[in-house]
């Protein structure tokens, strides 16, 4: 049965889990085929669920070859996420639950969270108020700091085999890749280059080497559900969905995630929404999970090449745009302090990081999450 279809699930989903399907959608797929299943009986308490297939392929790039193993190690992460003491029933924020994972066929069964929308589209649609804006961040920025926290020192989940997304060329790597001729015209000094060409030196080694903490891998908010109460306009749960790229990395990436599309937002459209969420998404981050200087670099780098790579999605100056990205890589690389201290990451940054007697370009890549601070959140 071919799993890349509709009519192929079908069949496992019927014949395999014995289920009563009513009707299949195929949505937006990434690296794995992603499925609604809308059932006509309750399967786990569920009239619907989310089913993913691992192809031998890329979902949305079949050109790219994709190792199914692959999809173990987003069950594996999931699995061990929702049974730490980072998620209870009473957390705001929530990850998906898992109903079946088959080895065999390289299919995931996921709960459904229905048609929530995106952070993205409520910032789109102006749906959110400036009252609920700061507990938004403040939650997410807990539960990213407390997940690093958690996974850079769970020896068990390190201990499971390096997922196969670090070989690939699905990551930002290959983006930086393709991008040479696209953007040639507007990167325009050598120096630029050589630039961009030692930002994709430098993360292909930060992403291949073997660093012992887990991420989420895509924490940008096209992958965050809000659930706002209808009457009381409360925030009620945050679902973060899509973790297909999760793996073994540096935290500072998920950090790099989050912000783009957000900075965007705040730095050319002066989105106060925006800037509300990603300051107090840092602030609460730093509060509970103290960053190495090399990591808050290296988060700014990421995000430059963020801006660098995604300038044409974006409804702003092109030439601008990329001029911002190439501003953040070159200040972060050359370790610039005062700089750093004014830039979007400024909350992130202990003012004993700005010792000027402190040598960082030596420092080695070490985060402290020893430093963990049980401070009350306002």
């Amino acid at each position: 049965m071919d799993l890349t279809t509709i009519n192929g699930l079908k069949e496992y989903l019927v014949t395999i889990l014995f289920l009563d399907v009513d009707k299949i959608k195929l949505l937006s797929s990434a690296a794995n085929f992603t499925y609604r299943v809308d059932l006509q009986q309750v399967y786990k308490g569920c009239m619907s669920i989310i089913v993913k297939h691992a192809a031998p392929f890329v979902a949305n790039r079949q050109d790219i070859s994709f190792d199914q193993e692959r999809l173990k190690f987003e069950y594996q992460a999931l699995t061990a996420i929702n049974d730490s003491e980072i998620i209870s029933l009473d957390s705001i924020v929530q990850i998906s639950k898992v109903y079946h994972y088959d080895p065999v066929y390289h299919i995931l069964v996921l709960e459904d969270f229905g048609d929530l929308p995106t952070l993205i589209q409520l910032i789109d649609n102006k749906q959110l108020n400036t009252d609920m804006t700061p507990k938004l961040g403040n939650e997410l920025g807990s539960f990213l700091a407390n997940f690093h926290r958690w996974a850079s020192g769970n020896e068990h989940l390190n201990k499971r085999p390096q997922n196969s997304v670090n070989q690939l060329p699905l990551t930002l790597l290959s983006l930086y890749a393709q991008s040479d001729i696209k953007y040639d015209k507007y990167l325009f000094s050598d120096k630029e280059k050589r630039l961009f060409s030692e930002v994709v030196k430098l993360q292909t080694k930060n992403t291949m080497n073997d660093v012992k903490t887990f991420i989420m891998g895509d924490f940008w908010i096209g992958n965050i559900l809000i659930d706002i109460h209808s009457e009381m306009n409360t925030i009620q749960r945050i679902y973060i969905i899509d973790w297909e790229m999760a793996r073994h990395g540096l935290p500072s990436n998920d950090i790099a995630h989050f912000c783009h599309q957000l900075f965007m937002y705040s730095y050319f459209d002066n989105c106060l929404l925006s800037d509300i969420v990603m300051s107090s998404f840092l602030r609460t981050y730093a509060q509970l999970f103290n960053l190495d200087i090399e990591y808050i670099k290296d988060a700014a780098i990421v995000l430059g090449a963020l801006i660098t790579v995604w300038a044409f999605n974006f409804d702003t100056d092109i030439q601008e745009t990329i001029q911002l990205g190439i501003e953040y890589m070159t200040k972060a690389l050359a370790t610039d302090h005062t700089w750093l201290n004014k830039s979007v990451l400024k909350h992130l940054i202990r003012t004993d990081y700005l010792d000027t007697n402190e040598t960082s370009n030596n420092s080695s890549h070490e985060y402290h999450s020893n430093k963990f601070m049980d401070t009350d959140l306002k």
